[in-house]
């Protein structure tokens, strides 16, 4: 007899069904509905990728727009092992650099879902469309930041971290113009993680940054930056520092500085401080001349190099005897300045070095500027204001004492120091950064009889070593011993000296600091003030910034015309060239081909009488043009060689400077226009060293 299913384990059996159903039901009401954003969510982060799209940054430029610092696009490249097959080790090995044996340790670590194989690539066209193709590789876009031009230093041009951000100099002050904003793309991967391209996928294009034309002129920089270099290896300092400056707008044309074995990115010129020493004491006898205390024919005696004061004892590196105004400033007498500085008001002094710029910052437009030192005269002591006078018991910039003497070589405007001329992209001007011009500290009157100091100090003072055959030069010599812990460090002393050139009507001025100087050359008339020379030198031998300047009268024009400023026409068409011109009231003149300006003499910038005619060279874009052939350079200055090649459409590259040595390619080669020259020059100061330089001592 069949026995009967209970009932009651059938009730069990579809009660059981019906609770999973209901749970079920929850589950899907918790997940589609109550949790729906949440899954979603997930679902897309698994399905799909945000994909980063880089934006470029912008390029920096010189003034004359050669490149300072530009962005090469580069590739990290890793693998998926469990998706690459054998074959592909050969290939991966060659692109990397690493051997094939390697790769395939690689390829056998099947456990790993990504293995970083190599940084920063450099891939050809060929390359890339290949590796993309290939299955498991992995390439991840990346930027590189160079230097084409490697006389700028990091410390001013600055650096970019690998998240693309600035993080010194101009890279950091201006990083949200060079940054510009990255963009997006939406991808999609598949159950085995395969990229897998949308069409029609959302993404934001990337919006690359702007270029910036700095300041600098690259002749100019590349002469600061050999000679800094050279001199702190021959003095066997510490480190240096080279500063080149237009005093009539405030540009700085060379930024040099020279530490080695210096790791940190920190710039020395502005943010850090040092006491100047006999430089300072061309802001003493400012003051002492603009309020009437003394008067140049005015005598102090120099008590033979050594004068005990009620404040302290105070030496000379010489000992003098009685000297006039002018004399103790041209002889750099501490006694005599201090005998002159007593008569002044303390109150008075501390505001007229406020108003000359010192303890407060320039303005400059890079990051972490000080502003020195420069105590309160609630705060001094007695012995502040002789020691303050001379140079001590106050600390200043490199820049600050630029901008000071800049002050007294253009009749007396205080400039901030300008770094940056222009930004642009994609090739129109979005920005002009004016001249900056702060205050008058003095009155033109007063400004001639300093530069006429400053003329002696050369002629017949300390500073006779920074004395050229080729233009006459004015400055002050510096030589201050460090501070230490207990009080100045023995043998530790800055030298410097500062000037500019040409004296009647100055278009520059030379800031020269060595850091530690060894042995009997600390004196800045025998280290720093050469250094000078050789640097102004180097200006007119191998620029057109001297042009015009003769031995006996300088850059004065005579011309009652207008004086405007050259525009840079550089990348211009022919036409567009003109109509710039004639808005600057210039004539254009053109030769060469019909393509695109790339060159003009006189240059950017040049102030020359309105109705000037400048000529340019328009490059060749055609076939069949006639050749050049090329004559010997060799003894000519570069000045010289370059307008003869610029002349013919040929392209000048200058390696060194002062006169011409060799030539690649050599006398006698027939070039075509639009074809390279190298120049290799060299120093020829021997032909303008004046004869009895003397002790030359601070």
């Amino acid at each position: 007899m069949k026995k009967s299913f209970p009932r009651f384990r059938l009730f069990l059996i579809l009660a059981g069904i019906a609770l999973a159903g209901f749970v079920i039901i929850i589950r899907l009401v918790q997940v589609q509905v109550i949790n729906h954003s949440v899954y979603e969510r997930k679902a897309q982060d698994q399905w799909f990728d945000r994909k980063v799209l880089h934006a470029k940054r912008g390029r920096i430029f010189d003034r004359h727009g050669n490149p300072l610092a530009v962005t090469c696009q580069m590739y990290d490249l890793g693998i998926t092992p469990k998706h690459i097959p054998e074959s592909a080790a050969g290939y991966l090995g060659e692109i990397s650099g690493y051997s094939a044996a390697r790769i395939r340790r690689c390829l056998d670590r099947k456990d790993r879902e990504y293995i970083p194989l190599r940084r920063k690539l450099n891939l050809g066209g060929e390359e890339l469309v290949k590796l993309s193709s290939m299955s498991g590789v992995t390439l991840d876009a990346v930027q590189e930041r160079i230097l084409p031009f490697d006389s700028v230093d990091r410390s001013f041009i600055g650096v970019v971290n690998d998240s693309g951000r600035g993080v010194a100099g101009i890279e950091r002050a201006y990083d949200d113009i060079l940054r510009g904003d990255d963009g997006w793309m939406v991808t999609s991967r598949d159950a085995l993680n395969r990229s897998v391209k949308l069409i029609g996928a959302p993404r934001r294009n990337a919006r690359d940054g702007s270029d910036i034309y700095l300041t600098i002129d690259s002749d100019v920089q590349r002469i600061a930056d050999f000679e800094i270099r050279r001199a702190v290896e021959e003095y066997e300092a510490s480190g240096g520092v080279v500063i080149v400056a237009d005093p009539r707008n405030g540009d700085i044309l060379a930024l040099a500085e020279h530490f080695p074995g210096s790791k940190n990115h920190i710039l020395f010129s502005s943010s850090c401080f040092y006491e100047p020493g006999s430089t300072f004491k061309l802001i003493t006898y400012s003051y002492l001349l603009q309020r009437g205390i003394v008067n140049i024919d005015e005598c102090f005696d120099g008590e033979d190099g050594r004068k005990v004061f009620d404040f302290g004892v105070f030496r000379d590196d010489h000992p003098h005897g009685i000297l006039t105004v002018k004399q103790s400033f041209v002889q750099s007498s501490n006694i005599c300045t201090i005998k002159a500085i007593s008569r002044g008001d303390c109150e008075d002094f501390y505001r007229f070095i406020l108003r000359c710029g010192f303890g407060s910052r320039t303005g400059v437009e890079l990051p972490v500027e000080t502003g020195g030192i420069l105590r309160e005269p609630t705060r001094w002591t007695d012995r502040s204001l002789p020691s303050i006078a001379i140079g001590q018991e106050v600390g200043v910039t490199p820049l600050q004492m630029l901008c000071a003497y800049a002050a007294i070589a253009n009749g007396g405007e205080l400039f901030v120091p300008r770094v940056v001329m222009r930004v642009e992209k994609g090739g129109e001007k979005i920005k002009e950064i004016q001249p900056v011009k702060t205050r008058r500290i003095l009155p033109e009157d007063v400004c001639d009889e300093i530069r006429d100091f400053c003329r002696d100090v050369v002629l017949e003072g300390t500073g006779r070593r920074a004395a050229t055959g080729l233009i006459p030069v004015a400055g002050k010599t510096g030589t201050a011993q460090k501070a230490g812990e207990n009080g100045y460090a023995d043998g530790k002393y800055i030298s410097s000296f500062i000037g500019f050139a040409p004296v009647e009507n100055p278009r520059l001025v030379c800031l020269v600091l060595l850091d530690e100087p060894g042995g009997y050359d600390y004196y800045g008339g025998i280290s720093a003030a050469p250094v000078f020379r050789k640097v102004i030198e180097g200006i007119c031998l191998s620029s057109d910034r001297m042009t015009g300047c003769s031995q006996l009268a300088l850059a004065r024009y005579n011309d009652d015309r207008e004086m405007v400023r050259v525009p840079a026409l550089l990348r211009m068409s022919f036409p567009e060239a003109c109509r710039i011109g004639a808005k600057k009231g210039i004539i254009v003149n053109g030769c060469g081909g019909e393509g695109p300006v790339y060159s003009q003499n006189p240059g950017p910038g040049e102030l020359v009488p309105r109705g000037t005619e400048v000529d340019v060279l328009l490059k060749d874009e055609g076939k069949g043009k006639r050749g050049f052939r090329l004559p010997d350079f060799a003894g000519l200055t570069i000045r010289e060689a370059r307008r003869e090649l610029i002349k013919h459409g040929l392209e000048v590259r200058i390696e060194g400077y002062g006169t011409v040595r060799k030539q690649d390619p050599g006398p006698g080669t027939v070039v075509r226009p639009g074809a390279r020259v190298v120049l290799y020059c060299r120093c020829n100061y021997e032909l303008t060293c004046p004869a009895g330089t003397g002790d030359g001592r601070s």
